[in-house]
C-alpha cells in the first residue's frame, strides 16, 4: 500500500510482464488498496496516516500485530538461466591482475 501522505488516491499498479521491473529481481511483490489497508488497520485503532507518521518521525519500522489478516496467492514459473560474473585476483605485492 502507498502511504497516504505522498500517494493518496494513486491507482493500484497492474501486473508487470515477464522480465519487466521487479519481475526479474527474484523478489515477490504485492500491493493492496487504501481501502483494504484501512480495513486491516481498523481493529488496531490506528489509521494508515498515523502509522506513516510514526514511521517517518523515527525513521524506523514500527511493526504491530493486527487482528485481521490477508492472504496473497502467487503463481511462479521456474526458469533456468545462465549468468556470467567477472572474477579477478590481485596480488597485494605487485598489484597486477591475474586472470
Amino acid at each position: 500500500m502507498n502511504g497516504p501522505r505522498w500517494h493518496a488516491g494513486d491507482p493500484l499498479r497492474g501486473p508487470s510482464s515477464d522480465g519487466a521491473g521487479y519481475m526479474s529481481s527474484g523478489l515477490l511483490s504485492a500491493e493492496i488498496s487504501e481501502d483494504a489497508a484501512a480495513a486491516l488497520l481498523a481493529s488496531s485503532g490506528r489509521t494508515l496516516a498515523q502509522a506513516q507518521d510514526s514511521i517517518e518521525a523515527s525513521a524506523q519500522p514500527r511493526s504491530f500485530a493486527l487482528a485481521e489478516s490477508a492472504t496473497v496467492t502467487v503463481n511462479l514459473r521456474r526458469t533456468r538461466a545462465t549468468t556470467r560474473n567477472v572474477v579477478g585476483c590481485f596480488r597485494a605485492a605487485t598489484a597486477r591482475a591475474r586472470w
